[in-house]
């Protein structure tokens, strides 16, 4: 409930004879970091790269947090740069935009 990932798709992502038969049954990477979320473990860990549940594997691409970025980077618009409190509010709205709930 707490990912929004169908329960149908869930039961055939744990069988284990899913995978040799297409990678279409396969979790995609969203639902691989929301799953990883919820069970407070790293994706790496989750797909298999990694042994231990906060162990991460170098060599996994990550994709870039937008928060970092926000926090790292002069960030402007419509060339108007954005204070500490607009990239907030923007992260706020990101939030809200994307909430399942």
């Amino acid at each position: 409930m707490k990912t929004n990932i169908d329960r149908s798709l869930l039961s055939g992502w744990m069988r284990p004879d899913t995978y040799g038969v297409s990678s279409t049954h396969a979790p995609d990477i969203i639902s691989i970091y929301k799953l990883a979320n919820v069970l407070h473990v790293t994706p790496d860990f989750l797909s298999g790269n990694a042994d231990e549940p906060q162990e991460t594997a170098v060599s996994t691409p990550r994709p870039k947090n937008l928060r970092d970025i926000f926090a790292l980077e002069t960030i402007a618009l419509d060339h108007i740069p954005l204070d500490d409190k607009r990239k907030e509010k923007l992260i706020e709205m990101i939030y809200a935009v994307f909430d399942d709930n």
